[in-house]
Parts: structure tokens; sequence; C-alpha cells
């Protein structure tokens, strides 16, 4: 999930403006994904060598919206609902 939010974020595919109206945290948690908390970043090269998948599987995980532009507000509010449920774990994460 922290090399999905990495490359969200490297590759400019996360909607700022719903981050910024709707969470709270967002910096601190890009400072926990590009390593700045912690020194490492969080890209898929660092999450393969921990869950045993490529990197370019983990890429490859992100739907494209030009690609499915037909299912991408669908797709978007799921992912954003399971990105909230899952805030409160990553935020316990960053706090330790």
């Amino acid at each position: 999930m922290f090399a999905l939010g990495y490359v969200l974020m490297e590759e400019d595919l996360a909607d700022r403006n719903f981050l910024e109206r709707f969470t709270v945290g967002i910096e601190k948690v890009e400072q926990c994904l590009d390593g700045r908390i912690d020194g490492a970043a969080k890209t898929p090269d660092w999450a393969a060598g921990i869950c045993q998948i490529t990197s370019e599987d983990i890429r490859s995980r992100i739907p494209w919206p030009q690609k499915f532009a037909a299912h991408y507000l669908p797709w978007r509010k799921r992912v954003f609902q399971i990105a909230i449920l899952a805030g409160g774990r990553v935020q316990s994460l960053i706090d330790r």
C-alpha cells in the first residue's frame, strides 16, 4: 500500500484537492512515503523486497484513469473508501 501511495504521489496521480479537503495529515503521509521520516522511501523497489512481487507488478496495479475512463469514478470512490479506513492504521505507524 505504501508503494502504491508513493507512485500516486510521484507521478502526480493523487487528487490533491480531494486529499487537502477531506483528509488530515497528508503532508506527514507524504513525508513517510518519500523517506523523510525514517530514511527509506517507500518505492515499488523497496516494497518488492518485502512482498516478493516485482516492482513492475506493483506499478501495474495502478489503473490509469485514461485507460478506464468509464470505470474511473466508481473505482476512485472505492479506493478512497479503503484509504480512509486504512488511514488510521497508517497514522498509527507514522506516530510510532
